[in-house]
């Protein structure tokens, strides 16, 4: 299977048990790609959305400072290879 360097894997898990999963190109995805995407795929308000790493560690908020939030490229948000 071909290896894909700048891919990262998005995974989500709902409250409701729903499910979801994306690769995005990391130097040319950004934080906003990926609210916009959960916004149209699963019909959620980006406005109500948190979205956190697996661990814990780190919480993406799409209110928070919008602007910075929206064109946080995915390289540098922090994420691994999947999150």
């Amino acid at each position: 299977q071909k290896v894909e360097k700048n891919v990262i894997t998005i995974a989500l898990r709902f409250n409701d048990g729903k499910r979801g999963q994306r690769r995005f190109d990391s130097d040319t995805a950004s934080m906003g790609d990926v609210f916009n995407w959960v916004d149209a795929m699963f019909e959620m308000e980006r406005e109500r959305l948190v979205l956190s790493t697996m661990n814990g560690q780190r919480t993406f908020v799409y209110g928070d400072d919008e602007e910075e939030m929206n064109e946080m490229m995915l390289k540098d948000a922090g994420l691994g290879k999947m999150a």
